[in-house]
């Protein structure tokens, strides 16, 4: 037989050939219903968040009218000063000077300065730096007269265009920080040539300009008032060190500690907050406004356009509704810190717990930078507090000629408490003077131990004598 005309045999139909298409088509089909699936799933989450921004948005204007009802700021006028102050008597308008003298110089050279003076400021860097740091205190001396006459004046408007929102500019607060540092290296230098009255006037200076810093009432200038007091406390401290036997010097340090102010207001790092974060909405309201300046693109809540008004409304709404309970907590601490603070912490941990439902998106956002606030004014207070302890040990030891056992035996208008737990501080008599401190921000007790803890705080906030 010829082979070549022989047919091929048939395929033999093996199980594993005929399973083959089976899966196949099996996994499109498989594929197609979880895409249907997630399909679903998103058009489902897409219409519960829709309709949970519908149902936020419509709060807004209740909660718009409770925050008048309860004295918040809503537009820039609110944080007009009414009537305006006049140019004499506004320390703004003098700052404003020294920022210009001050910009004349590069970013650099500005940077070079206040390295040096920072680590003049730093007892273990200070011999090093000694000679640089009189050198930019004289070079500065124009910069250090005006604010000097700053100083001495009440108000600080800076007359902020608030209707900018996210783009207003601060620009003055970073040389008013760059003054503390003058007037805190001009005390330490006049402490050390015998110039006590001379260095408590420059503390005084600093602090003063702090409190002129915080008039802002927004959080950075606020933060900027506790960095310009810390940096002025330690020269205070160095100098009831080296003269605390000394009674006119002591009598002049009571007088600076009026300098520093009054306990910071909690209400001051939020109030223009709310003004520029709602001025903000406006503005992405409208999807031809460009990103503010400071803030990426992808960190900004995705705004769908066919429902762009509802989730403003929603944003806004939410906004208002965390100023308002932090208003609430505020006020209901009748000003103690500790009280506050909790108060700020319960609102903070349900502001975390919601930040992923409908209307949210904004205030997880913004929200968290305020966290820590309560505790960096806790410890603001508990510097003033340690200042006034160590006067009033002082005073005593001039009268008695000794350190108390306890302060327990001072007078009750000479003890003073710890604003973290609302004790007295703690105190201990050593050989030659005292330990003196606050529990800090962990609440314990470290026996006087000044390292900082994982959350970058010091474990106890001390100062010692001598």
């Amino acid at each position: 037989m010829n082979q070549e005309n022989t047919p091929a045999p048939l395929p033999v139909l093996t199980s594993s050939r005929f399973r083959r298409p089976f899966w196949i088509g099996l996994g499109a089909v498989a594929l197609i219903l979880i895409g249907l699936g997630t399909f679903i799933y998103l058009v489902s989450v897409g219409v519960h968040m829709s309709n949970g921004w519908m149902t936020v948005a419509q709060t807004l204007p209740a909660e718009q009218k409770a925050a008048r009802k309860q004295g918040l700021p809503l537009q820039p006028e609110d944080l007009w000063r009414v009537p305006p102050v006049a140019p004499d008597k506004n320390a703004a308008v003098l700052y404003r000077r020294i920022d210009t003298l001050y910009r004349r110089d590069s970013e650099a050279s500005r940077n070079e300065e206040g390295e040096a003076l920072s680590e003049f400021l730093k007892r273990k860097t200070r011999d090093k730096r000694r000679r640089q740091v009189e050198g930019i205190l004289r070079r500065r001396q124009k910069m250090i007269r005006l604010a000097q006459q700053a100083a001495n004046l009440t108000v600080c408007d800076y007359d902020r265009p608030w209707e900018q929102g996210f783009n207003t500019t601060f620009g003055e607060l970073v040389t008013m920080r760059h003054l503390a540092r003058l007037f805190a290296a001009s005390a330490i230098l006049n402490k050390e040539i015998g110039k006590p009255e001379a260095a408590l006037q420059d503390v005084a200076y600093g602090a003063k300009i702090g409190v002129h810093a915080a008039q802002d009432r927004f959080l950075i200038a606020f933060l900027v008032r506790i960095a310009l007091q810390a940096i002025m406390n330690q020269p205070f401290v160095e100098i009831l060190q080296k003269y605390g036997d000394n009674t006119e010097v002591l009598r002049l340090a009571e007088e600076t500690q009026a300098s520093f102010g009054a306990t910071p207001n909690l209400r001051d790092c939020y109030l223009a907050e709310n003004v520029m974060t709602l001025v903000q909405m406006e503005t992405y309201r409208d999807p031809q406004v460009p990103t503010p300046n400071g803030i990426s693109k992808a960190t900004l809540p995705i705004l769908n356009e066919s429902t762009r008004s509802i989730q403003v409304d929603a944003w806004e709404s939410r906004l208002i509704a965390f100023w308002r309970q932090m208003d609430s907590g505020i006020r209901d601490s009748g000003g103690n810190l500790r009280k506050g603070q909790m108060a700020w912490k319960r609102i903070m941990e349900r502001e975390n717990k919601l930040s992923e439902s409908p209307g949210y998106e904004m205030n997880a956002l913004l929200v968290p930078v305020f966290d820590k606030v309560p505790e960096k004014t806790m410890l603001i207070e508990a510097n003033y507090q340690l200042r006034n302890q160590m006067i009033a040990l002082l005073q005593h030891r001039i009268k008695t000629q000794t350190f108390p056992q306890t302060l327990d035996i001072l007078p009750k208008g000479k003890r003073f408490f710890d604003p973290f737990n609302n004790e007295p501080l703690i105190y201990h008599k050593t050989t030659n003077g005292f330990i003196l401190y606050s529990v800090g921000a962990n609440l314990k007790d470290n026996g006087g131990d000044e390292t900082r803890d994982k959350d970058k705080y010091q474990r106890d906030i001390v100062v010692r004598y001598p």
